[in-house]
């Protein structure tokens, strides 16, 4: 459709997966990417999850956080991604979905790092991720979060119109 943001710039968005080996369920190359949809009269940007999560026990739900940052490193939003199904061991769990992003959001977007927040086995037991490895494991590649920067956050809304 001809619709180019930042096209006067070399960089390849970058996106981590970052794994625990304790966690319920494997996170493979996943991330975020910006997708432009049109509309009849105007289109809209999302940001949509790609990758693949597979769990490694049999779970009843699961909650991946995806964070996006901006070139410099700044933590820019949130996305949340919850599953409440049944899966059993070796499933696919679907990435379904994605988020509202404007024009600003998609240009300043460099860098997604994905990782499971919580997992509910099905013996109700809820594995949650350790906060403060991930961001120590983000600022080694420059990315600046603290631990509570990695809370899933309220969805952005579209403006109204």
């Amino acid at each position: 459709m001809g619709i180019a943001v930042n096209k006067n710039s070399t960089l390849a968005r970058r996106w981590f997966t970052l794994n625990d080996s304790s966690c319920p369920v494997l996170l493979e190359g996943t991330g975020v990417k910006s997708v432009y949809k049109p509309e009849r009269y105007s289109g809209s940007y999302s940001f949509v999850p790609a990758g693949i999560a597979r769990s490694k026990k049999t779970i009843r739900a699961v909650d991946i956080v995806f964070v996006v940052f901006d070139v410099w490193g700044d933590r820019m939003r949130n996305l949340g991604l919850s599953q409440v199904m049944d899966i059993v061991e070796g499933g696919i769990i679907p990435f379904e979905g994605g988020w509202y992003a404007n024009e600003n959001d998609v240009s300043e977007f460099y860098t997604s790092a994905a990782f499971v927040s919580r997992v509910m086995l099905s013996d109700g037991t809820i594995w949650r991720a350790d906060r403060k490895a991930i961001a120590s494991k983000l600022s080694e590649v420059q990315i600046r979060v603290s631990e509570t920067g990695l809370e899933r956050e309220p969805p952005k809304e579209p403006p109204k119109k």
